[in-house]
């Protein structure tokens, strides 16, 4: 049964092929934004992603993480993530969209992560570090 850490070792996989490696802050975008675009060209066909999306995005200062995937490669901080990765043929449908994604600036996906209704509705206490809130699958499609 894969899950979001399995998720991510196959997007550090593919950002050491195709990229400079991967960040950890670009790592929790990349994750993000490429379950956002599948969700969206797949016209919201959740199936797929409801098989893996059970550690959930929760809201914080810049934008959607995971906190187990983020305290996994906390270590490197804003280095990139010195970890082989591991290829899964079951994450191929995403592959695009990590690639897409590996070639956008950080901080444009951290301020695109940011107008996210989800995000952009609880603004104030996220920042303030008053409350977290965890994305469902709606929220993620939600532009």
């Amino acid at each position: 049964m894969k899950n979001m850490k399995d998720f991510a070792r196959h997007i550090i996989k593919v950002a050491n092929q195709y990229a400079d490696g991967i960040t950890n802050l670009q790592l929790q975008k990349v994750m993000y934004f490429s379950i956002k675009e599948f969700l969206n060209d797949h016209h919201q066909n959740s199936e797929l992603i409801k098989s893996f999306y059970r550690e959930p995005f929760e809201t914080w200062d810049y934008g959607p993480v995971v906190p187990i995937i983020f305290d996994t490669y906390r270590y490197y901080g804003n280095m990139i993530i010195l970890d082989k990765g591991k290829y899964s043929s079951f994450f191929k449908p995403f592959d695009k969209y990590i690639k897409h994604n590996l070639k956008e600036d950080i901080f444009n996906l951290i301020e695109k992560s940011q107008k996210q209704p989800i995000w952009k509705k609880h603004q104030n206490q996220i920042l303030d570090h008053q409350a977290t809130y965890q994305y469902q699958i709606k929220d993620i499609i939600l532009n």
